[in-house]
């Protein structure tokens, strides 16, 4: 397998051909890449994705912050971050 490297996020077409190009299917791992692409480039422009795609913020659906497991007081610190969030996904699991 031939590996490519891209020196810029703003190609997104390219990189994301290119990641579709690697393997069918795995459409979790690549829609993974695909939002984290796209937030990168919004992150680099310092506006928000709604911004970059030409949105109305108003229309634009509701969506929720995730918390992954971790520690208690981590977890307390993240939710009071996340205030603005209309809704929280916090993540669950069992010790082994």
């Amino acid at each position: 397998m031939t590996y490519q490297k891209f020196n810029d996020p703003f190609s997104l077409e390219e990189i994301l051909n290119y990641v579709d190009s690697i393997e069918p299917g795995n459409t979790s791992a690549k829609a993974g890449i695909d939002i984290a692409l796209h937030d990168l480039v919004g992150k680099l422009l310092n506006i928000p994705l709604y911004k970059f795609f030409g949105l109305d913020k108003e229309k634009t659906p509701i969506t929720s912050f995730t918390i992954g497991i971790d520690e208690p007081a981590m977890i307390e610190r993240k939710v009071r971050e996340a205030e603005e969030y209309p809704i929280l996904k916090v993540k669950l699991g069992l010790e082994k």
